[in-house]
């Protein structure tokens, strides 16, 4: 059994609450496991993601507009930094796809 995590940076409860602004962005599986192999987030990107959904359509992520933007960012930087060559072209595609549901 696992106690003492309540009040912890690894505490994700109570479940983020949807707002009417939320944007809903759907992943496939793969695409969902390159945001999580993702090392550097903080609390509020780690949020997002692990509040995230499997539907019948994909992997339901949902999120405000500035959570998106925040998570956006670390993409971008994941995908810049990348040592593997091999982990740049899922990171720009997710980035794209990320992107894609962004204003202007």
């Amino acid at each position: 059994m696992i106690s003492g995590w309540k009040g912890t940076p690894w505490d994700f409860s109570p479940p983020r609450t949807r707002r009417g602004e939320d944007i809903e962005v759907v992943l496939s599986e793969p695409e969902y496991w390159t945001l999580r192999d993702i090392e550097v987030l903080d609390r509020d990107a780690y949020g997002v993601i692990a509040g995230a959904r499997l539907t019948g359509d994909g992997v339901l992520l949902t999120a405000g507009l500035d959570e998106l933007e925040h998570l956006v960012d670390f993409v971008a930087a994941e995908t810049n930094h990348a040592a593997d060559r091999r982990r740049v072209r899922p990171l720009e595609e997710l980035l794209g796809l990320l992107e894609t549901h962004l204003p202007g």
